[in-house]
C-alpha cells in the first residue's frame, strides 16, 4: 500500500477538534492518515496536472544518479532512504476510529494545487 499523506490544514483541524474533545485526565491516541494513498511520484504528476496559474513539469531522477548522490550529499542521501521507506512501507488504512472523532481529511492533491496556486 501506498502512503497516505494529510495535508498540514487537515491534520491542524483534527488536532484542535482532539484537544477539544479531550476529557481530563483521559489517554488519547489516534491514527493520522490523509484522504487517500498515493505515492510521491503519482503527487507529483497530480499537482503539477492541478496547477490552473503556471505550466510546471514533473522531473524524474533516475535512481541510480541518486545513489551515486549518496556518496556526496547528505540530502541525497536523506532523500534516498526516506523515499524507499516510505514506497515500501506497507501502510493500510486505520484511522477510521480518527475520522469519526476528528472529522475526514478534505485536501486532495488537486484541492492543495488549487489553495498553492491562489497564494503565489
Amino acid at each position: 500500500m501506498r502512503p497516505c499523506y494529510i495535508a498540514a490544514e487537515d491534520y491542524g483541524k483534527q488536532v484542535s477538534r482532539a484537544f477539544q474533545i479531550a476529557q481530563e485526565g483521559q489517554h488519547q491516541e489516534y491514527v493520522i492518515q490523509g484522504p487517500e494513498a498515493i505515492t510521491q511520484h503519482e503527487a507529483a504528476e497530480r499537482f503539477v496536472k492541478a496547477y490552473p496559474t503556471k505550466k510546471l513539469v514533473t522531473l524524474t531522477v533516475p535512481s541510480s544518479l541518486i545513489r551515486l548522490g549518496q556518496l556526496f550529499s547528505a540530502q541525497a542521501d536523506y532523500g534516498w532512504h526516506i523515499t524507499k521507506a516510505l514506497n515500501g512501507y506497507p501502510e493500510v488504512f486505520e484511522a477510521q476510529q480518527t475520522w469519526t472523532d476528528l472529522g475526514v481529511p478534505q485536501t486532495t492533491v488537486e484541492r492543495f494545487a488549487d489553495s498553492a496556486s491562489m497564494q503565489g
